[in-house]
């Protein structure tokens, strides 16, 4: 049995890069609703089921957070992100 996401992990590896754009929908879709922060960590995990690779993650996030639609905070060694006033004004329109 094919993984459920093939499709659009195959579109994915075919088009450039959005991951940015995929980072934001994820957080207005999923994380926002449920606790508003989360931490790389958990990220990373998750864009790795799509073969999306930890390096590009993680300079989306570093880009989005240089942009003002992120906000990050470190609790030791853990990063946790969270959308920035900017970044919620897009998602409450």
């Amino acid at each position: 049995m094919s993984h459920p996401l093939a499709r659009i992990i195959g579109q994915f590896k075919r088009e450039p890069s959005r991951t940015g754009s995929l980072v934001i929908t994820v957080f207005g879709d999923a994380i926002v609703p449920r606790g508003d922060s989360v931490w790389l960590g958990t990220l990373l995990s998750f864009f790795e089921t799509l073969d999306i690779d930890s390096g590009v993650v993680r300079t989306a996030m570093s880009r989005l957070a240089a942009d003002g639609w992120l906000e990050r905070t470190k609790v030791g060694r853990n990063s946790f992100y969270r959308l920035t006033k900017k970044g919620r004004q897009t998602f409450d329109n």
